[in-house]
């Protein structure tokens, strides 16, 4: 069935109007002009990529930027012809074949339906006779159009038109989410909403640079009044055409340190665009957080916004289940949003708490689980399932997700080439049930249990095998998924080892030896200087009790005999200690402190550690050696002990 062309105007401009995959696609009524960025959705181009095709095909010829106005009618308009060309080009001539191929004749096409058309097209007169004031947002700003119809710069201009979705309903900002209401819905959007967006007003300097910073980071710095805003920066400004401040760039993209510094400079986490969706739901949105597994960090600093809901009744769980229908690679997005959020809700609200927000209704009804059994993320509906949601809750139009998770089920058993009735398979041959069918009609059995077992029980069986290996498909299918993720994982920790690898080549191992000899020249100073510290020790301690002994000096032979006689005795004691001690502790060579004595006692005879049991008795004997020169002497100062400081000790015996 043909698309309908219907007749619209927005922005008190006249169009023709068509709505293709539920994209409205534009043909200005006055000059036959094309909205190019319409029909760039209508092929599937994501965001970056209509960006990059305006830039570098459609705008390089003739065209016209719109920018300030309506929502839907912004975007890069081209010449009716140079639209025939870009639609062949990316084979969605087809699609767009009613509004290409209308010729406006006698009978006026119908208008559009109310709610697809803008609010410009009512008139001024009204019923009541009074002009109502456009309605401002209910948590911040009014959401208002930025004035550059026909912007100089495309980077700008672009993202505000192409970079985010437009607003389908523009409405009052959302209101705060009662996790004890009944779900009662929101006031449907007001009529009077949409001369908002026919304002013209100047974008601010400030606006200015940061949507030239969000849409090129890598072009253009992060503006330096973030870090110390001015007193007349209002981080609660729309930067856009549909109404989304700073802060939903910054979370979306992933920016961590902007979004710190937009919430230094008082941007509010509850403020909502065009379409009442604050910056948490903004988030979801995209991948930029799950591919820079930022997400944790995000929601740390947004949490307290997860109790809103936008102007359709959804909260951030509605949001990341809507993009499980958008491709598998945000599929995977939405399962890692999902089981990071309700992991920290989880920790943060009451059971009852989060089972409120996990069934809590949007305008159609629909619960989070309810919109992923309707997309098939089987992953995900059972992730929320083992969170408590219910999948017993009907929405609008009847349905249960239990109803969609079964329907999907039998969808899969049911798939082309899985079982048929046909005696040929799609590829024109027999199929393995057409085969078995032919088999039994030839075969005729005369009892009634092998005419039983024929039609009865055998197809019973088949059709086992058929649930059996569809079933199997599918978790081949799932497992394929999550090898996919994988090598995604492998690759970036590839990356990251050859990061490495560039790093030790740089360093050359002609540094690193050096960076070694250091160390050891380093090792080798603290030795000696230690060595030293001990031996001047030794020698103030040695000196100290020779002063000592010097003060009581006495003249008589008898007591030098004495003395004499004290010391040798003392000297026995002493030796016959060391044997014993070394006869205890020598063998064994374990424990900390015989380690600690072991080496200092190296450390001061200038040997290895090893040696220490085996030169115990010469070590002993310089001692004895030492001692009996002191008491020769009794009035100088003893040298220090031999092999200690001169090094004499010459393989492990006196020089």
């Amino acid at each position: 069935m043909p698309e309908t062309v219907y007749k619209s105007t927005y922005s008190n401009v006249p169009v023709f109007e068509v709505m293709v995959k539920s994209i409205p696609v534009m043909r200005r009524r006055h000059d036959d002009w094309m909205n190019a960025t319409q029909i760039l959705k209508v092929a599937g181009f994501d965001k970056p990529q209509r960006t990059r095709i305006l830039e570098r095909e459609v705008q390089k010829g003739e065209h016209e930027k719109v920018q300030g106005g309506y929502g839907k009618y912004q975007g890069t308009w081209i010449p009716f012809s140079r639209g025939h060309e870009l639609a062949h080009q990316y084979d969605v001539y087809d699609h767009l074949k009613a509004i290409l191929e209308y010729h406006a004749g006698g009978s006026s096409p119908p208008p559009a339906p109310k709610h697809q058309t803008a609010a410009s097209t009512r008139g001024p007169a009204k019923v009541t006779g009074q002009t109502r004031q456009p309605r401002k947002q209910k948590l911040a700003k009014p959401v208002v159009a930025v004035a550059r119809a026909r912007a100089t710069s495309s980077s700008v201009s672009d993202a505000s038109i192409d970079d985010l979705p437009s607003a389908r309903s523009p409405s009052p900002g959302q209101t705060e989410l009662s996790l004890q209401s009944d779900n009662e819905e929101m006031m449907p959007a007001s009529d009077d909403y949409g001369p908002m967006y026919e304002q013209q007003i100047h974008i601010s300097g400030y606006s200015e640079r940061l949507l030239e910073f969000f849409t090129d980071p890598k072009k253009y710095p992060m503006p330096e009044f973030l870090r110390n805003p001015p007193p007349d920066y209002d981080a609660n400004t729309t930067i856009d055409d549909e109404g989304h401040t700073a802060l939903h760039w910054a979370a979306a993209m992933g920016l961590l340190d902007v979004v710190a510094y937009l919430l230094d400079a008082q941007a509010r986490i509850d403020v909502g665009n065009a379409e009442g969706q604050t910056p948490f739901m903004r988030v979801v949105a995209f991948c930029n957080n799950y591919d820079l597994k930022t997400f944790p960090q995000i929601v740390r600093q947004l949490l307290k916004s997860v109790v809103y809901r936008d102007n359709e009744n959804r909260t951030v769980l509605h949001h990341i289940a809507l993009i499980t229908g958008s491709g598998r690679a945000k599929l995977a997005a939405a399962r890692y949003y999902a089981e990071q959020l309700l992991y920290i809700l989880a920790d943060e609200m009451t059971a009852i708490k989060l089972s409120e927000l996990i069934n809590f209704q949007d305008r159609n009804g629909d619960t989070a689980l309810t919109i992923c059994a309707r997309n098939g993320a089987r992953k995900v509906q059972k992730l929320l399932l083992s969170y408590q949601a219910s999948p017993d809750i009907p929405n609008h139009d009847g349905r249960t997700a239990q109803e969609y998770m079964d329907a999907h089920e039998a969808s899969i058993k049911t798939q082309p080439g899985m079982s048929s009735s046909s005696p040929t398979g799609p590829g024109g041959g027999p199929t393995r049930g057409s085969s078995l069918d032919v088999r039994l009609s030839r075969t005729q059995h005369i009892s009634e249990t092998g005419r039983a077992a024929t039609h009865r029980v055998l197809p019973s069986m088949a059709d086992k095998l058929k649930d059996l290996a569809s079933t199997y498909d599918y978790e081949l299918r799932e497992k394929e998924l999550d090898l996919q993720n994988a090598r995604g994982s492998l690759e970036q920790m590839q990356q990251e080892m050859e990061e490495l690898r560039r790093y030790l080549t740089a360093n050359s191992p002609t540094d690193i030896a050096y960076l070694i000899k250091q160390a050891e020249a380093e090792e080798a100073a603290h030795h000696a200087a230690l060595h030293q510290a001990f031996e001047a020790s030794q020698v103030k301690q040695l000196a100290t009790f020779v002063v000592q002994a010097s003060g009581h000096e006495t003249s008589m032979p008898t007591d030098m005999a004495k003395l004499r006689q004290t010391l040798l005795g003392l000297q026995q004691q002493r030796k016959e200690k060391v044997l014993d001690l070394v006869s205890q502790f020598g063998s064994t060579g374990v424990g900390g402190r015989m380690k600690d004595y072991r080496r200092l006692i190296a450390t001061s005879c200038g040997i290895a550690p090893q040696e220490v049991d085996d030169l115990l008795g010469p070590i002993e004997e310089l001692l004895v050696q030492q001692a009996s020169q002191g008491e020769e002497r009794m009035g100088g100062v003893s040298e220090p002990m031999p092999g200690a400081q001169d090094g004499s000790m010459v393989g492990g015996q006196p020089a």
